[in-house]
């Protein structure tokens, strides 16, 4: 009987066999699969070898082409300030030619078209180029020497160097998009600000020792020019009556003088730099100019922390006005530069005293800071026209100007300034236009919009409203008007008033056309403030017509000539003392100054003039000198033939001090 392994035995032979055949194909199947795939990555490793190769011979291709571009742009910009360069270079700008183009497209685009736009003036700069102001920011962020031999500066740098959000610079050297005029304006001024702030010096220690007696006699002395080794007549004068009146030592009074010049009075010694210039001037800019001048003096000399910062800020509205008669005079534009640069200046100190909550409220502070800003755009305008496509500049900077005059409709405070810049931006837009295929679209556009904004801010300035009616040269003259009828002294070639038989221009007092100057900013002042009023609301059922600007005109000019009053009596007492003591080298006795003083005050009231000529005779003080002599600001002497204070002048102050003029008249 077979055994069960001989039972099973022809089915596991099968089996085995057949496991055996199975496992000979798989371990066929397997090594061709290897050789295959030994093959295949033989054939990628042969390929990727190759690219290799030909990447490594591109790359050195590319490079050959870039290093010869890095040659030909190092070569064509090596008329560069070498530190900018070697700058430049450190931080690959010049690497290629696309680069290189990225980088300066855009200061290319600014400068015209020119590939030396580094070169080129930088606008709102006052002359500096690119390099240059590079140049001085590698200065500050390197070792000088370092810097200036353009050796192993750091490659890691240039977020460093250029970051000017923090203290240096509101803008960006390396960003063109960034390098906006009113910004770069902004900084040179703060590096200005900051060399003045090196002076070591306090106007205080000149200015607190004054008292009236001196004022008109500082106001002559700071429009001297006192940077010569010795003083000239006039200035020589003016000093001995300061000296005398305060007791201050000369030397120390001519330094600190000058040191107010030097710190905040630029404009008065341009002026001695620039005679001839100002000699060809007409004759009503030179009065401008000199009205400019007497303004800029009061401010370097006002103390604000005594003094009210409200007839300050007045001061600086004033000056700004006259300042946009002169704004397009081409032969004053770097003067122009300087009183703008101390107007900024002004402003800081006012907002700097008024404190930020106070000087946020103040409409005319705001109003003094919009024309600024307006005018010093418009300094440069004329200059920019004569700009290879101008429109890049004017366009951009214009936009700024409406939006300054739209902000002072606003306000209500737009005026004559707002005005005359409307013209000025219309007449540029005239001559832009003619070149306009030349604009990009959107230049074009902006153009375009700009042309309808206008439209509509000049409808915006005639609305028939109460505050917006307000004209301030219109009411200007109607307030001389009042002013010249109160005083009896008319303008010149006006009609003659009852009671006298000078004009203004024919008297020689010299404290006749200020006061009249400062009469009417105080009264334009006084009205703007009721215009406040009533668009505020403040002033019920009152309206503008009912602004009585005669009396408002009355009242400021009896203050002003009550004061004016009282010096001329103070001055021709003081004469006679010195002249006394000088003849007889003694001094008055208080009974004989109580003498004279009366003596003096009836002579200028016109009363008992015999009897008070001769007493004053007999301290041989002559009449028509003296008490009666008006030096004028330039030091020359000029006798009054006659009284200069006519019944008109002193019946309106005896009016005011009676009662007439009250403030609360000023409205009905």
């Amino acid at each position: 009987m077979p055994g069960l392994m001989d039972f099973l035995e022809p089915f596991a032979t099968g089996y085995l066999e057949t496991k055996i055949t199975g496992q000979e194909k798989r371990a066929e199947f397997i090594q061709k699969q290897n050789e295959l795939a030994d093959a295949k990555l033989a054939e990628i490793a042969k390929n990727r070898a190759i690219q290799l190769d030909n990447n490594e011979i591109e790359a050195d291709r590319l490079e050959k082409i870039r290093a010869k571009e890095e040659e030909q742009l190092l070569k064509q910009h090596g008329d560069m300030n070498p530190a900018v360069l070697k700058y430049l270079q450190d931080q690959n700008y010049f690497y290629d030619k696309a680069t290189w183009t990225a980088f300066s497209e855009e200061f290319k685009k600014q400068a015209g078209g020119s590939d030396k736009w580094y070169q080129q003036e930088v606008v709102g700069s006052g002359g500096i180029s690119w390099q240059d102001m590079m140049a001085d920011q590698l200065n500050k962020s390197f070792n000088t020497d370092d810097a200036k031999n353009a050796v192993d500066l750091p490659t890691n740098t240039k977020n460093l160097v250029m970051d000017f959000s923090v203290k240096d610079q509101p803008f960006n050297l390396l960003n063109a998009k960034s390098l906006n005029p009113t910004a770069i304006i902004e900084y040179n001024q703060s590096l200005q600000n900051l060399e003045e702030g090196k002076l070591d010096f306090d106007i205080k220690t000149f200015t607190r020792d004054m008292n009236e007696a001196t004022k008109e006699d500082t106001i002559a002395l700071l429009k001297e020019d006192l940077r010569g080794a010795t003083l000239n007549n006039n200035a020589q004068v003016i000093t001995n009556r300061i000296t005398s009146a305060t007791e201050l030592d000369e030397i120390a009074l001519i330094k600190n003088a000058k040191q107010i010049q030097e710190q905040k009075l630029k404009m008065v010694t341009w002026d001695a730099d620039n005679k001839n210039t100002i000699g060809n001037l007409g004759i009503e800019i030179q009065q401008q100019n000199s009205e400019l001048n007497e303004l800029a003096i009061k401010s370097a000399t006002y103390d604000l922390e005594t003094q009210p910062a409200k007839d300050f800020i007045d001061m600086q509205n004033s000056q700004a006005d006259l300042l946009s008669k002169n704004i397009n005079n081409a032969s004053l534009r770097q003067k122009n530069t300087l009183i703008i640069n101390q107007l900024e200046t002004n402003i800081r100190n006012v907002e700097q005293q008024m404190g930020i909550v106070e000087s946020s409220k103040d409409l005319n502070l705001e109003k003094l800071k919009l024309n600024v800003a307006n005018l010093k755009i418009e300094n440069e305008m004329d200059e920019l026209m004569l700009e290879a496509q101008p429109q890049i500049n004017v366009l951009k900077l214009q936009k700024i100007q409406l939006d300054i005059a739209a902000q002072e409709i606003e306000n209500g405070t737009a005026g004559d300034i707002a005005k005359e810049t409307l013209e000025n931006i219309k007449k540029r837009n005239a001559q832009l236009e003619q070149n306009i295929d030349s604009f990009d679209e959107e230049q074009k556009l902006a153009f375009e919009l700009q042309q309808k904004r206008i439209e509509k801010i000049e409808k915006d300035l005639a609305q028939d409203s109460p505050v917006k009616m307000y004209d301030e040269s219109k009411l200007s003259k109607q307030i001389i008007d009042y002013a010249n009828e109160s005083i009896g002294v008319p303008s010149k070639g006006s009609s003659p008033v009852t009671g006298t038989i000078w004009a203004i221009d024919e008297m020689k007092i010299p404290w006749i056309k200020p006061t009249l100057n400062t009469v009417t900013a105080e009264t334009n002042r006084d009205v703007k403030d009721y215009f406040t009023q009533i668009k505020e609301g403040t002033l019920v059922n009152k309206q503008v017509e009912q602004i009585d600007i005669n009396n408002v005109t009355n009242r400021i000019l009896a203050q002003n000539l009550s004061k004016q009053f009282s010096k001329s009596n103070t001055d021709g007492l003081n004469f006679v003392k010195t002249s006394y003591k000088n003849s007889t080298g003694k001094d008055l006795s208080d009974n004989q100054i109580a003498e004279i003083t009366q003596a003096i005050l009836e002579l200028h009231l016109n009363e008992n003039i015999s009897e008070n000529t001769k007493l004053l005779t007999k301290y041989k003080i002559p009449r028509n000198t003296g008490i009666f002599t008006a030096t004028s600001p330039t030091g020359e002497i000029n006798n009054t033939t006659k009284n200069p204070w006519k019944s008109n002048m002193l019946n309106i102050i005896n009016k005011f001090k009676g009662g007439s003029f009250k403030v609360e008249d000023d409205i009905r």
